[in-house]
């Protein structure tokens, strides 16, 4: 058998156990595969072919990692809390007396505060900004014009 066709195989294997497998671990010994696949033409000296695709695997998956990486990971977008002053928020975990609960505003979740309790899906206020947490109290309901006459 030549020596070529050991690769193919080696390939093909390669390919299947990374359709199986969630992570990307055997990618890079895929392409040092396919690399030595194609020296396997050229090359009939076992120790020169394994030695490319060990290395090559290492050195793929070495260079490549920071490239992974970078567009894989999750960045944590800094937000401007002071942006919200002034906004309408909607309770979404219930904000007792003093203590930290959780409103949206804008499809944002930021932990809040309040004098008061707040139940969930009441529209609050934002008053004041502390750190990373808003101060807010209840939007009141504007009275409608037949309720103030009676």
């Amino acid at each position: 058998m030549d020596m070529w066709f050991n690769w193919l195989i080696v390939l093909v294997l390669l390919i299947v156990i990374q359709l199986v497998k969630v992570n990307l671990t055997s990618i890079w010994f895929i392409l040092s595969a396919l690399i030595t696949f194609i020296l396997s033409f050229f090359l009939d000296d076992l120790l020169s072919l394994f030695a490319t695709f060990v290395l090559g695997g290492f050195l793929f998956m070495i260079l490549a990692k920071p490239i992974v990486n970078e567009f894989w990971t999750k960045k944590d977008e800094k937000l401007n809390l002071d942006d919200f002053l002034g906004s309408v928020g909607t309770v979404c975990e219930t904000i007792n007396k003093n203590d930290i609960g959780m409103v949206s505003i804008n499809g944002v979740k930021v932990k809040a505060t309040a004098m008061q309790k707040i139940n969930v899906d009441q529209e609050v206020i934002v008053d004041l900004v502390l750190d990373d947490v808003l101060k807010v109290h209840k939007k009141r309901r504007k009275k409608k014009a037949n309720e103030s006459l009676s």
